[in-house]
């Protein structure tokens, strides 16, 4: 049964290479779906043997797109920041050629600031990844997307490699878009309006809880930096949401 890996990118120059180069020997097809990039990324897929074709809209919308083009009986979802092991390579071409359900979920192991990062809930992170083309009809959700898929659900062993938050300033931008988008999900979905308790209380909750609870100070300072930005996400996002709130308010008073 031969498999076509999907790739998402957008300006991923610095990590398309590595990527594609660990699916070299697992993929009979991969699809780089691409963004818009203005560096170098489709040059190097293309340069490695990808077919790259082109993309707009959310994540969900995207990895749609890749779905449609690919021609082959499994489907493999990778992002470019992620890396595929030889021993996870073995198992998903064991795992197609004997299958015993429609799709599977992986662990992932995230580096983070050049870390495994194990606690603060990073550990194990199932993703779902990998389908029987037949089984999966597309993807739903604007924010977390996730898979319509019939059929039991399985489980490999060995993880992804995903590297991620590869700087703190990387780190707060990607909260920053993010907190945006789920500030504006929350808004149009009428969420009740964010008084000022309710921010400082989602700051010390969200801290708490990956700190304290989900054992992120066993991690150190990458610990302790990754559950104040997550902290600090958990308050922006309100922020956000508070100032949207205004909207009608300041228009009324110009």
């Amino acid at each position: 049964m031969k498999l076509s890996v999907i790739i998402l990118t957008k300006n991923e120059q610095d990590m398309i290479k590595d990527c594609l180069l660990s699916i070299k020997d697992l993929a009979d097809e991969v699809i780089v779906v691409d963004s818009n990039s203005t560096d170098k990324t489709i040059k190097l897929a293309e340069r490695l043997g990808a077919k790259v074709i082109p993309g707009t809209g959310d994540y969900a919308t995207l990895r749609d797109t890749g779905l449609k083009a690919a021609t082959s009986g499994w489907i493999f979802y990778l992002d470019a920041d992620e890396r595929v092991s030889l021993k996870l390579a073995t198992e998903i071409k064991q795992t197609i050629r004997q299958p015993f359900s429609q799709s599977y979920k992986l662990p992932r192991k995230n580096i983070i600031f050049g870390r495994w990062i194990k606690h603060g809930g990073f550990w194990p992170d199932p993703v779902h990844r990998l389908f029987k083309k037949e089984a999966l009809t597309g993807w739903t959700g604007k924010l977390h997307e996730s898979p319509r898929v019939s059929g039991p659900v399985g489980l490999l062993k060995n993880s992804l490699t995903h590297y991620t938050a590869r700087s703190i300033t990387k780190a707060l931008t990607k909260s920053k878009h993010w907190s945006a988008i789920e500030a504006q999900l929350l808004y149009e979905a009428k969420a009740p309006r964010v008084a000022w308790w309710k921010i400082i209380k989602a700051f010390k909750f969200e801290f708490f809880h990956l700190f304290i609870l989900k054992l992120g100070f066993l991690d150190g300072m990458p610990g302790l930096t990754l559950s104040f930005i997550r902290a600090h996400h958990q308050a922006s996002v309100l922020v956000n949401l508070w100032q949207k709130q205004q909207q009608p308010s300041f228009t009324k008073n110009k």
